[in-house]
């Protein structure tokens, strides 16, 4: 059963929620089945941790978003990636040290897979692509794997990049070790290559955690590696700008188109701030994302959603950091593991202040994966 979902754990990548509606929709009913036969078969009790609270308040919030909605079908229709969300997180919850190990193992070589794509994309491009999107963002010499955006695949790479380093750091002398060092390095070339700024500086942000939490570093190297950082970041902005001078006043634009978006958004939460508007019913002008998650959250799924959802991040966080430093004092095997969940959680959450991968099931699943994956260590 465990190989099924290490399976449909696989190919998550490979359907688009945006695209292909319906084929997410099965996704969803099939993951859904063999989750809830597979936790049934452990006979593990599936609630018992300070997490669940917020848990259930946030998918409670969800089901009177759709309840409430001015459209519940349009609703309903979007809520089976939640329940898919619920479903990957206790799958994930329930892990001993093996099936983690087996989980994020999956991820690599998912991720190993996806990074071949974005490369064959940048070398041999796809001329009859159909989307047009997809043109225009091949002309600019970004690469998007097989998601909709090069932001949202940069928003992918940064929660396998700390992953990476986190097992690295427990497996320096086995044989894994080099080929994660490549996967690495392809990833990152990956992620320059998106010429996302806000994945590099949400990857950024968790890197900056993983060297904090792992204390391998001292204040000085983590001054240097930060400048480092600080460099490449504007590397990044020169040469997407000097290899294409158009996309100068695209930038100013998206920026600009943000703080556009936010004012909208804002505006919803100001008419609907208890209920939201229902979930599956945001658009703004030009887009239905607000390029904020948590202000989109609140708009679609009203405060209750929000104040759950950042309360359920906090204890999950929190567990993670406690277990972590009991783990360390004790000198327990896969602190680095734990440090490297911590950290792409860190990196998605400063993502999606300015993106919308929380609500792209390609990349949230993973997301709510790893956060299963955090709290699998108390056992």
């Amino acid at each position: 059963m465990l190989n099924l979902l290490l399976i449909l754990i696989f190919i998550r990548p490979f359907i688009s929620g945006l695209l292909f509606p319906l084929a997410d929709i099965y996704y969803s009913a099939i993951f859904l089945l063999f989750s809830l036969l597979w936790l049934s078969i452990r006979k593990k009790p599936v609630f018992g941790t300070s997490v669940n609270y917020p848990l259930i308040f946030f998918f409670l919030s969800v089901v009177l978003s759709c309840l409430l909605s001015p459209n519940i079908a349009k609703s309903f229709k979007a809520i089976h990636k939640y329940l898919t969300y619920l479903a990957g997180f206790y799958l994930a919850a329930q892990a001993n040290d093996k099936e983690r190990s087996r989980i994020i193992l999956t991820i690599f070589s998912v991720s190993a897979a996806i990074a071949i794509i974005a490369l064959f994309q940048r070398i041999f491009g796809f001329p009859s692509y159909s989307f047009n999107f997809a043109k225009k963002y091949l002309e600019q010499g970004r690469v998007f794997s097989t998601f909709v955006t090069p932001t949202v695949f940069g928003g992918y790479t940064i929660l396998i990049i700390p992953l990476i380093a986190g097992f690295f750091y427990d497996h320096k002398q086995k044989v894994i070790s080099q080929p994660l060092i490549y996967l690495g390095i392809v990833l990152i070339g990956c992620l320059l290559l998106t010429k996302s700024i806000g994945a590099f500086l949400g990857l950024s942000v968790g890197l900056m955690v993983f060297f904090i939490l792992t204390a391998s570093l001292n204040k000085k190297t983590l001054f240097l590696i930060f400048a480092i950082f600080t460099a490449l970041f504007f590397v990044l902005l020169t040469f997407r700008n000097y290899l294409h001078p158009e996309n100068l006043p695209e930038f100013s634009n998206t920026v600009i188109q943000r703080k556009m978006f936010w004012h909208d958004t804002w505006e919803i939460i100001k008419k609907f701030p208890f209920k939201g508007i229902g979930l599956g019913n945001f658009a703004i002008s030009g887009t239905n994302f607000a390029h904020n998650s948590y202000l989109q959250i609140w708009a679609e799924m009203g405060i209750l959603a929000i104040l759950s959802y950042l309360w359920l991040i906090f204890a999950c966080l929190k567990a993670g950091f406690l277990r972590l430093k009991m783990m360390q004092l004790r000198d327990f095997p896969n602190t680095g593991i734990l440090s490297g969940l911590l950290a792409a959680n860190c990196a998605f959450l400063a993502h999606n202040l300015v993106d919308f991968t929380f609500f792209t099931p390609e990349v949230a699943l993973y997301c709510w994966i790893m956060l299963g994956l955090i709290i699998s260590f108390r056992h």
